[in-house]
């Protein structure tokens, strides 16, 4: 199998990102996420000081090619944004232990309709050491508020400029944290 995800393995983190940010996801209007002067996304950027490497795993629901989105469209993206601003991607097939970067891309069709909402999620992990238990685990260091998008039936332009625009905040904390 070596480090290439199989079928299984990238439906079961599919689920595992997807359950985490419905069940983050509060049943009334919520805030925007923190301005990027405030104290909350000064916090994050503090977690992104050092950071010069990302693994990064795009991540698309199912059927999603069905409606128009291919994960190669956003891996382009997201990879030549990160590397505009002097991050390196580190190829999956490495075994260097590095952050990681997973961004959910899940569209959903809405009924009958003519219309797709589309769950966008960007979370940056690094791997730990709890010290109380001498264990090694996953730490979110960056991750936004989920996002939705909802455009036409077909219509992947709203999803990508929003990634983008994530990816772009990231960036911002990034080069403000170096």
């Amino acid at each position: 199998m070596g480090f290439k995800m199989t079928k299984r393995l990238r439906a079961c983190c599919f689920a595992i990102l997807a359950s985490s940010v419905l069940q983050r996801a509060p049943a009334q209007p919520r805030e925007q996420a923190p301005p990027l002067g405030s104290a909350a996304a000064s916090s994050q950027a503090r977690n992104l000081r050092g950071l010069k490497k990302l693994r990064l795993t795009i991540l698309l629901g199912p059927g999603a090619d069905d409606l128009g989105f291919f994960e190669a469209k956003f891996r382009t993206s997201v990879e030549l944004s990160l590397r505009k601003v002097g991050i390196k991607i580190v190829p999956d097939d490495t075994r260097e232990v590095t952050p990681h970067m997973g961004v959910l891309i899940a569209p959903f069709k809405i009924g009958s309709t003519e219309v797709v909402v589309t769950n966008i999620s960007v979370f940056v992990y690094a791997s730990a050491r709890i010290e109380q238990n001498n264990v090694r685990g996953l730490v979110a260091i960056w991750s936004p508020w989920a996002e939705f998008v909802f455009a036409p039936l077909a219509d992947t332009t709203p999803a990508e400029k929003r990634v983008s625009e994530i990816i772009d905040r990231f960036s911002n904390e990034w080069l403000a944290a170096q």
